[in-house]
């Protein structure tokens, strides 16, 4: 069982590392066209999926919404040290 925990967590942080990366792709895009790296719409249209994926696999949308309010934040400061540098 622990070999699975381990291998599952491997495959989140080398997910966290793919979004990473894309989030910082799309701000560099994002500067180069003028548009700003927040953008509130989005963000919503996120949640909303995020609550019925947190409702699909029975997780309470609490522990989603935290987990990714921090990828979000991080998400951001990232693609602004990318493109400010």
């Amino acid at each position: 069982m622990r070999k699975k925990i381990n291998s599952i967590d491997k495959k989140i942080i080398s997910l966290l590392a793919k979004r990473f990366q894309t989030t910082r792709n799309i701000g560099q895009s994002k500067q180069k066209i003028g548009l700003p790296i927040v953008d509130i719409p989005r963000e919503e249209e996120m949640k909303q999926l995020r609550k019925h994926l947190a409702n699909k696999y029975h997780i309470d949308i609490h522990i989603i919404e935290s987990i990714f309010q921090e990828v979000i934040e991080q998400s951001k400061q990232d693609m602004l040290q990318h493109i400010y540098r």
